[in-house]
């Protein structure tokens, strides 16, 4: 037996839309068939698929009250209608071929009569017209193709009108008004409207403007009016005046690190950027760490429903708390890069990897994007993917990203942010086109740290220089410092408001160091002591030592304006950073008219936050980003 509109299980005694439940059959030979939920106000029976002759069946009333239907020429099948009598029932219970009803078979006690022969009206097909969204450019226009579809195919000329209307878009400045009429031909079911979009370098929100349509001829409209919005391609060329001072938290700082979402300072921040969320096999942004970023519980309570919990439940408190702080999350970084080739490869996998984007985004409740692709063309994990395309692909994809957060910005009446962490070394920037980056994002935060660590084994030198030390043996000694990465953006085209300077909350370090002075460019056995893992020291764990144990000795590189440790005791040797160093590289954000500045990662900082060497801190006073302490929560 099926049942083609209703389960009989559950069927649906509320006629939705008008709609009665209609029981039809597939039939075993000899099997009865029991309806136990039938009912005689709504509901029907279709044996339109068996029907032979109306007088080949019976319908009879047994001795508990049931009504019987035999359905005699087929070898007796029946149905029983289990607590429906035969006086609850009406011919409309009971169709047949063509909709007929069955009034000629043999009735028992009653007889029902025949209805009137229902009028056929033939219907009339349906007009959709879709919504549309173009970016505009910077001169000439851009078209907007409105989509109208035609339900079904008509043997007649089916036509409609339509006009356009203003929104926030006027037609003088953002669109060429146009009006007609628009026609399908037998046999047609699609058509377009063309609107001209004009464009400008106006920095400008996205604007709407509306096409109207009226007296279809032949069809019936199934919406009247469809939304074209348009999406601004122009950022803003002024400096802007609102500082950046953000830090990214790591996903796995809940674990041993033992640092929570709640630790973070976020009065001294403007920022925070989570990190990090993968891209999935469908090339999609997925949760990495489900039981850390979603399913841990903080409170205890592992019973009430939650739409989600863990570190991201943590982040929406502490933005009740701060309401001023965006976060971000970030996608990708250094393990997780793998798939950012393939998602930026083509059109289709650009739009399935924005719209994922936004939606996760949206979803759990951050403000922003940060994309983390380490690195187009060359230069990650050597298990990545790698095209030659990546460097105009990565521009594409930032493209796509931006005109999808446009058009949820307009759905939800804010500003999300979209960054991407973007490198230092000047050989992976060679594979970035970071001018036309510009254009899609708020700001680069550029790591301008890592230039050097243990896994150059052999040779100590500097995680984050501001300045070139002539006495660095590298062969990157003119290219691996701070100052010429910023020159090198600036010098790309990227505007000064458009870069956040990274620096490292971490130490590198190396082992073995043997050296008669202080360690500085000198050989080294490999990667040294860490505080979670071998060659990556905290700024807390180090500035500790450094209070405690007179064997570990700062020293200071005047050329590249950057200390370091050496312990010449046990060959330890760390290039870190401090106070001295972090005011320089402060002065040099200001004197470059900078955005501002952001950390790699907040848990190496002290954790007292006001403690004056708390690098942290010290950036959030000089930047004048320290928002008032959140009123208590009573």
């Amino acid at each position: 037996m099926e049942n083609s509109n209703k389960s009989l299980i559950q069927p649906d005694y509320l006629a939705v839309n008008g709609k009665k439940d209609t029981f039809s059959f597939t039939w075993n030979w000899g099997q009865n068939i029991l309806i136990a939920n039938f009912n005689p106000i709504e509901d029907v029976i279709d044996l339109r698929n068996f029907w032979i002759d109306y007088t080949q069946f019976d319908i009879r009333e047994d001795a508990n009250g049931n009504t019987i239907i035999d359905l005699k020429a087929l070898n007796n099948q029946t149905i029983t209608l289990q607590g429906v009598s035969l006086l609850q029932l009406r011919p409309e219970n009971i169709t047949g071929v063509s909709g007929q009803f069955p009034v000629t078979g043999n009735v028992n006690p009653i007889t029902p009569n025949p209805p009137n022969p229902p009028i056929v009206t033939p219907s009339l097909p349906t007009i959709t017209i879709d919504n549309v969204t173009v970016t505009e450019g910077d001169n000439g226009t851009k078209i907007a193709n409105f989509n109208l579809t035609l339900s079904e195919v008509s043997q007649q000329i089916v036509s409609v009108n339509y006009a356009t209307s203003d929104g926030t878009a006027k037609q003088l400045s953002d669109y060429i008004a146009r009006s007609g009429t628009i026609s399908f031909n037998p046999g047609q079911t699609q058509q377009k409207i063309a609107i001209e979009i004009k464009g400008d370098t106006q920095v400008e929100p996205a604007e709407t403007f509306f096409v109207q349509l009226s007296n279809p001829s032949n069809a019936i409209l199934a919406n009247t009016k469809a939304t074209g919005t348009i999406l601004n391609n122009d950022r803003p060329t002024t400096v802007n005046t609102k500082p950046v001072l953000g830090a990214y938290y790591p996903e796995w700082a809940i674990y041993g690190r033992n640092y929570q979402v709640a630790d973070v300072p976020a009065d001294k921040l403007t920022n925070l950027y989570y990190a990090f969320a993968k891209i999935d096999n469908n090339g999609e942004v997925a949760v990495f760490d489900r039981y850390a970023a979603i399913e841990k519980r903080f409170d205890g309570n592992w019973n009430t429903p939650k739409p989600f919990a863990g570190n991201f439940e943590q982040l929406k408190i502490l933005k009740q708390k701060h309401p001023h702080l965006k976060t971000s999350i970030s996608i990708g970084g250094w393990s997780l890069s793998n798939k950012f080739s393939d998602v930026a490869l083509t059109n289709a996998s650009r739009q399935k990897f924005a719209k994922s984007a936004v939606n996760f985004m949206t979803r759990y409740g951050f403000d922003g994007i940060d994309i983390d692709w380490e690195y187009p063309v060359g230069g990650g994990l050597p298990s990545n993917t790698y095209r030659p395309q990546d460097k105009q692909n990565y521009t594409l994809l930032l493209k796509e990203l931006d005109k999808q957060i446009q058009a949820q910005e307009l759905k939800d009446g804010k500003d999300y942010e979209l960054t991407i962490a973007s490198p230092g070394g000047f050989d992976k920037l060679q594979n970035y086109e970071l001018k036309q980056m510009s254009q899609y994002i708020d700001f680069f935060n550029v790591m301008a740290y890592d230039y050097h660590g243990a896994w150059e084994r052999n040779t100590t030198n500097h995680n984050a220089p501001l300045y070139r030390n002539p006495n660095n043996p590298s062969s990157f000694v003119n290219t691996y410092n701070i100052d010429y990465t910023i020159q090198y953006y600036l010098a790309a085209g990227v505007s000064a408001d458009k870069i956040v300077m990274g620096a490292p909350l971490y130490g590198r370090t190396w082992g073995n160091v043997k050296s008669s002075s202080d360690g500085l460019f000198a050989p080294a056995g490999g990667p040294g002591e860490g505080t979670w893992e071998p060659g990556v020291i905290d700024y807390r764990d180090l500035y500790n030592r450094l209070k405690t144990d007179p064997n570990y000795v700062r020293h200071w590189d005047n050329a590249s304006k950057v200390p370091y440790v050496y312990n010449q005791k046990t060959g330890f040797f760390s290039t870190y950073e401090d106070t001295q160093s972090l005011n320089l590289k402060l002065d040099y954000t200001t004197q470059q008219k900078l955005r501002g500045m952001f950390f790699w990662e907040a848990s190496g900082d002290l954790r007292n936050s006001n403690d004056p060497n708390s690098l942290i801190n010290l950036a959030a006073n000089r930047l004048g980003v320290t928002q008032p302490s959140p009123l208590a929560v009573v």
